[in-house]
């Protein structure tokens, strides 16, 4: 008596190779597994380099906020409307990517993920201008 245990691919039991997963599928979900980790260590260090700067932006306006007020000028608030999301941004492209890749071939999901890196880096460009801007001494 045989055991058959159903998969989600062949409800009925019946796999293609007798009996045994495909290594090529395997080898496919430990290759997109392996694009996935790497990119999202570049993804991590757009995070760092978004907290790094937020700390330098907090320790330049606490030390000018106060000289500012000795010479009458008024006080520069956190710009929190260009901050908040580029410290959430890498995070939200990250997940987009993907999920968006997931299902795909590898050198799909590695073109889409260099493709998210490259919205990644316009955006936080973007941020980091407002964010200047908005706390630039006139």
């Amino acid at each position: 008596m045989t055991d058959h245990h159903p998969t989600a691919d062949h409800p009925s039991g019946d796999l293609p190779s007798g009996g045994r997963a495909d290594p090529g599928r395997n080898l496919g979900i430990i290759v997109r597994g392996i694009i996935a980790v790497l990119f999202a260590l570049l993804f991590a260090f757009y995070f760092y380099e978004s907290v790094s700067q937020t700390l330098q932006l907090s320790s330049y306006l606490s030390t000018q906020n106060p000289l500012l007020k000795k010479v009458g000028h008024p006080h520069i608030a956190f710009p929190w409307i260009a901050i908040a999301p580029f410290l959430l941004l890498p995070f939200v492209t990250y997940g987009l990517a993907y999920l968006i890749g997931r299902r795909r071939t590898a050198l799909v999901s590695i073109a889409i993920f260099v493709m998210a890196l490259a919205v990644l880096s316009a955006t936080s460009l973007t941020l980091e201008s407002i964010a200047s801007q908005l706390t630039r001494i006139v």
